[in-house]
C-alpha cells in the first residue's frame, strides 16, 4: 500500500449540466461500504479506494446513469478542475474577483461555472498562460500531469532546480525539455513513477482512475486539516472514534454505514480495526465518512498503578502496580496524556500519587497515559539550593539540574517525621524534600532526607550517565539524586569504574554530600576476574577444572553448564575439549567459569626484535622475554599487504603463537584504524563502515569483540548513530576492540592562548574545553595549521580525535539566504541565494536556533533570512536572523 498521507474535503460542487459529460453526479448512489457507487468500478478494480476518496471529496463524480468511466481520458482543463477541487481553497475562491478575463479560450460552460477556479489557477501559476502549454479541450499527458501536480503543490521553485538533469528513464530522451524539472520534482516528492521497464511514457494520456490516483498522492502536500486527521486509534466502536494526532486527542461520531479500507485498499470493516492502528479518517464536520488504515502493525499492552515517581526532562515514569511490582518507563515522542473524562494535559502534570494506566507499544514504550483520578495536587522532589526567608523562596535543584522556585507562606504545611512542630527554619540547604502545590499554592514541603544524614541503600532503577542523573528506590521512596562529576564508583572486581558502569538493578550503597552522590558502591556484583595458567586435571563428569597459574599457585574451579571454549580459535560448548597440559585463560563470574580459551600465545610489547636473527623480545609486567621466530612464521598487520617480520617495530603490542617447542610460528600485531559509520542494520546488527580511502566493511556486534561507547554502559545496536568516528582495534587481522570516539560540534567560545586550550559550547548545550597539543590541527577547506590562533570567538567547528589522541578542528563555513522550504524527510533544505535556488543536505539533528533558542525545522517559514554552517558539503547549524 502506498503509504501516503489521506486526506479528503466534505466540500462537493455540484456542476452544472454543460459539465456533466464528464463530471455530473449519479440520480442515485448509495454509500454502503459493502456496495460499489459506480456500476462499472467495484471492489476489486486497482483504484476503487482512491474513487471512492475522491467522490466523497467532491474532486470527481460519475455519470448520470451511474458509472464512472475509469479508462476514459481526461483533458487539461479537467485535470485543472479536479486539481483546484483538490486543494479545498473554497475560502480563496470566494475572493477572486471575476470581472477578469480569462487569457485563452475555454467552453462556454466553464466560462459560466468555474471562471473563479481558472482564474484561481492562473494566480497562484499552476497555469501560466505565456508559456502556450495550457489547452482546455487537449488530453492531459503524464508530464502535462506531473507539472500540474508539482504546481499545485507549490514545489514549481524546485522543480525548476531541477531542470538540468536528466530522469533516470530509459526513454528520457522522449521527454519534453519544459517537463525535465517537473518530472525529477515528482518523482522526488512520490507524485509519479515510472513503469516496471524504467520508461516514463511522457506523452501517453492519463484517465480518470489515473487522475484520482495520482491526485491522492499529493494530499500529503496539501492543508486539508478541516476534513481529514491521521492518528493512532486510542478507542473505537461502532458509534465513536477517538484518535491521537499531532499531539492531541481527536473524538469523532461514525457515520452510520462508514467506508473503511485496510492496509492493502481493500474494503473492510470497523471490526478490522485495532487501538493503537493508525488511520485517516475522512470527516464531515465532526462525523466520520471514511476510514483508511495506515499501518495495524503496532501490538499494545497496558500496566496499571500508582504513580511513584516521574523525571520530566527524561520523560520516564514509575509506576507500582497492585502486586508491589515497580514499571519504569520511558514515554514515546508521540504520547497523549488524558483524563477518565477525555480532557487531554501535559506530562508536566502527572505526578506521584495519580492512579494511571500506561499504554504500551511493541517496543515497551508509553504511548498514552490515562489518569483515573482528577484531583491530584502537583508536585515534584528536588533538594533544597536555597531558602530565602525574607521573600518567602524555596529554590529547589531537580534531577536534571534544573532550578524551580516556590512561593511559600505561613499555610504552607512542613512535615518533617519525629519533629513535633516543624518550620521552615528546620529546613536547609542540601535536604531533600518532596513539595506538593495546587495551582501557584505551596501546599506542602516533606523532608525526605536530610543532608547531614544522607546515605541511601537501594536499587537502581533509572540511570543517565549523560546527565549525571541516577533514581534510586529504597524500602521506603523512591530518589532522584544528581551525581558529582568526580563521583566515587567502587565495582567488585574491577580497578577504574564510573557511572557509565552502573546498570538498571544494581543494588547501591550511596555517599551524598550537599545534595550530590559523591560515593556509589555496588554491592549485588560478584568478583569477576581472568585468570591464566595451565591445565593440570578436568573433571568431565562434576565439571570441575583444575589449574596451576602463572604464579605457580593450584586452584580448582567449578565450570558453568553455560560456559563456552575457545579452542584455537574455534568456538565449543564441551569441556571435554580441554586437555591438560593446555595453556589457558579462564574468564569467572562469582568465582565460577563461563570461558576457557586456550592459550598457547603471548602477549606484550616488543623489547627488541631482530629479524636477521629471527629474535624477537617481549616485555609484559616488567619481565622481558625472548623468543625464536620460526622461519616460515606467518605475520599478521591490518591493512599492511604481506606483512614481514621487518615491519613490526619496537613497541609495537603483539601477540604471539607458539609451537609446542615454543617457536613464534605467528605474530600478530595490534593496530588501530579509524572508520565513519555510514549505516546501521538494526535486524542484523550490523555497521557498515567507512575508512578515509573509501573501503567499506562491515562489523556485527554478535561477534567477539569488545564494545565502548562513551556514556553508555552496556551498548547495543540503536546506541550507534550514522556519521559516528570509529576507532577499531586489531590484533593482527582479528579485530578486538571498537570504540566510538567522541565527535564535537559546536561554537568556539573562548580561547586561551596562554594555556593553549579552547572552548566549545557544542550543539548538545555543553561547555568542552580541549587541551590544543602540538600534533592538533586545524583544517579550513584546503588550508591547515597548527597554530591556536588560527581560531576566533564565533567559528563553528567540528572536533575529531585522532588515533594519537590529538584533534582535527575543522571549521564550518558560514553562508546567508532566503530560506524556500525543505523536502519531506528533512534532510535537505532549498534556499534562494546569489540570485539563484539552491538546495543542501542536513546532517541528523542539524542544531536549528533562533538567537539562544532552539526551534524546529518546521518553525522556519519561506522567506526567512538564515545563516547556516557548512562542512563537507552538510548543514550543521541553521541559524534564523
Amino acid at each position: 500500500m502506498n503509504m501516503r498521507y489521506k486526506k479528503f474535503s466534505s466540500v462537493i460542487l455540484i456542476f452544472f449540466f454543460c459539465f456533466t459529460i464528464f463530471f455530473s453526479f449519479p440520480l442515485e448512489k448509495s454509500l454502503a461500504s459493502t456496495n460499489s457507487p459506480y456500476t462499472d468500478v467495484n471492489d476489486t478494480h486497482w483504484a476503487f479506494s482512491d474513487v471512492v476518496k475522491m467522490d466523497l471529496r467532491g474532486v470527481v463524480t460519475g455519470y448520470d446513469d451511474g458509472s464512472f468511466n475509469p479508462d476514459k481520458a481526461v483533458t487539461q482543463l479537467e485535470a485543472l478542475l479536479m486539481a483546484v477541487r483538490n486543494m479545498e481553497v473554497e475560502d480563496q475562491l470566494a475572493l477572486i474577483d471575476t470581472n477578469k478575463s480569462i487569457p485563452f479560450d475555454v467552453p462556454e460552460w466553464a466560462e459560466e461555472n468555474f471562471k473563479r477556479e481558472i482564474l484561481f489557477a492562473i494566480d497562484q501559476e499552476i497555469i501560466i498562460p505565456t508559456e502556450n502549454r495550457f489547452s482546455s479541450t487537449a488530453i492531459a499527458t503524464r508530464a502535462w500531469m506531473t507539472q500540474l501536480m508539482v504546481r499545485m503543490i507549490d514545489k514549481d521553485d524546485e522543480a525548476r532546480l531541477l531542470m538540468d538533469k536528466t530522469p533516470d528513464f530509459s526513454d528520457a530522451g522522449a521527454i519534453p525539455s519544459w517537463a525535465r524539472g517537473y518530472i525529477n520534482a515528482g518523482v522526488e516528492y512520490s507524485l509519479i513513477s515510472g513503469y516496471p521497464d524504467n520508461t516514463f511514457k511522457p506523452n501517453q494520456l492519463v484517465t480518470r482512475a489515473q487522475s484520482v490516483a495520482l491526485l491522492s498522492r499529493s494530499e500529503q502536500y496539501l492543508d486539508l486539516s478541516n476534513s481529514i486527521a491521521e492518528g493512532r486509534i486510542l478507542s473505537i466502536n461502532n458509534s465513536r472514534v477517538s484518535i491521537s494526532a499531532d499531539g492531541r486527542i481527536h473524538t469523532f461520531s461514525i457515520d452510520s454505514d462508514p467506508w473503511v479500507f485496510d492496509q492493502d485498499d481493500k474494503v473492510c470493516t470497523i471490526d478490522n480495526l485495532r487501538t493503537n492502528n493508525t488511520i485517516n479518517v475522512l470527516t464531515d464536520g465532526n462525523t466520520v465518512k471514511l476510514i483508511d488504515l495506515i499501518d495495524k502493525d503496532v501490538s499494545s499492552t497496558s500496566v496499571k498503578g500508582t504513580v511513584i515517581h516521574v523525571i520530566h526532562d527524561e520523560n520516564v515514569i514509575v509506576i507500582k502496580d497492585s502486586n508491589e511490582k515497580i514499571y519504569t518507563k520511558t514515554l514515546d515522542s508521540s504520547a497523549v496524556f488524558v483524563n477518565q473524562s477525555g480532557q487531554q494535559f501535559e506530562f508536566s502534570q502527572v505526578v506521584p500519587g495519580s492512579i494511571v494506566e500506561l499504554e504500551l507499544s511493541s517496543d515497551n514504550r508509553v504511548i498514552s497515559v490515562t489518569v483515573s483520578d482528577d484531583n491530584v495536587s502537583f508536585s515534584n522532589h528536588g533538594v533544597i539550593y536555597d531558602i530565602e526567608p525574607s521573600q518567602n523562596l524555596l529554590i529547589l535543584r531537580d534531577a536534571n539540574n534544573n532550578f524551580v522556585t516556590y512561593v511559600f507562606s505561613d499555610k504552607t504545611e512542613i512535615n518533617i517525621e519525629n519533629v513535633r512542630f516543624p518550620s521552615i527554619e528546620d529546613l536547609q540547604t542540601g535536604d531533600e524534600v518532596r513539595v506538593a502545590t495546587e495551582g501557584t499554592d505551596l501546599l506542602e514541603i516533606e523532608l525526605l532526607k536530610a543532608q547531614q544524614e544522607m546515605t541511601i541503600s537501594g536499587k537502581i532503577i533509572v540511570v543517565s550517565s549523560e546527565n549525571n542523573l541516577i533514581v534510586v528506590e529504597d524500602n521506603e521512596d523512591i530518589h532522584t539524586l544528581t551525581v558529582s562529576n568526580d563521583v566515587e564508583v567502587n565495582i567488585p572486581g574491577t580497578s577504574s569504574s564510573s557511572l557509565s558502569s552502573i546498570s538498571v538493578n544494581d543494588e547501591v550503597d550511596l555517599r551524598i554530600e550537599d545534595g550530590n552522590v559523591v560515593e556509589l558502591n555496588v554491592t549485588n556484583r560478584g568478583v569477576e576476574e581472568n585468570v591464566k595458567g595451565s591445565v593440570m586435571a578436568i573433571d568431565t563428569s562434576n565439571y570441575v577444572i583444575v589449574i596451576r597459574t602463572e604464579d605457580d599457585n593450584t586452584k580448582t574451579y567449578e565450570v558453568s553448564e553455560l560456559a563456552e571454549f575457545s579452542i584455537d580459535d574455534r568456538t565449543r560448548y564441551d569441556l571435554s575439549y580441554i586437555e591438560r597440559d593446555m595453556k589457558v585463560e579462564l574468564e569467572l563470574l562469582d568465582d565460577k567459569v563461563i570461558f576457557i580459551e586456550t592459550r598457547n600465545t603471548i602477549e606484550g610489547t616488543v623489547a627488541s626484535v631482530n629479524p636477521d636473527r629471527r629474535l624477537i623480545s617481549i616485555s609484559d609486567n616488567g619481565d622481558s622475554s625472548t623468543y625464536i621466530i620460526s622461519r616460515d612464521v606467518d605475520v599478521n598487520i591490518r591493512d599492511i599487504s604481506r606483512p614481514r617480520v621487518r615491519d613490526i617495530d619496537r613497541n609495537d603490542y603483539v601477540e604471539l603463537r607458539l609451537d609446542s617447542d615454543e617457536t613464534v610460528k605467528e605474530i600478530n600485531v595490534e593496530t588501530e584504524l579509524i572508520y565513519e559509520v555510514n549505516r546501521i542494520y538494526e535486524s542484523s546488527e550490523r555497521l557498515r563502515v567507512e575508512d578515509d580511502d573509501g573501503n567499506t566493511r562491515n562489523f556485527y556486534l554478535s561477534d567477539r569483540f569488545d564494545v565502548y561507547i562513551p556514556g553508555v554502559s552496556s551498548p547495543q545496536i540503536e546506541d550507534f548513530r550514522v556519521e559516528d568516528m570509529i576507532r577499531a582495534t586489531y590484533l593482527g587481522n582479528r579485530l578486538t576492540k571498537i570504540e566510538v570516539m567522541p565527535i564535537v560540534h559546536g561554537k568556539v567560545t573562548n580561547i586561551n592562548s596562554n594555556n593553549q586550550t579552547l572552548t566549545i559550547r557544542t550543539y548538545d548545550g555543553d561547555n568542552r574545553t580541549f587541551d590544543f597539543s602540538s600534533d592538533s590541527k586545524i583544517i579550513d577547506g584546503n588550508s591547515e595549521s597548527d597554530r591556536l590562533s588560527y581560531l576566533v570567538y564565533g567559528d563553528r567547528v567540528k572536533v575529531e580525535e585522532n588515533i594519537d589522541g590529538s584533534q582535527n578542528y575543522y571549521i564550518m563555513h558560514k553562508h546567508t539566504a532566503r530560506f524556500e522550504t525543505t523536502n519531506e524527510n528533512n534532510t535537505r533544505i532549498f534556499v534562494y541565494k546569489d540570485g539563484s535556488y539552491s538546495f543542501y543536505n542536513l546532517v541528523n539533528n542539524c542544531y536549528v536556533h533562533s538567537n539562544n533558542e532552539i526551534i524546529r525545522l518546521r518553525h522556519l517559514e519561506s522567506n526567512d533570512i538564515i545563516d547556516f554552517y557548512m562542512f563537507d558539503n552538510r548543514v550543521y547549524e541553521i541559524e534564523k536572523r
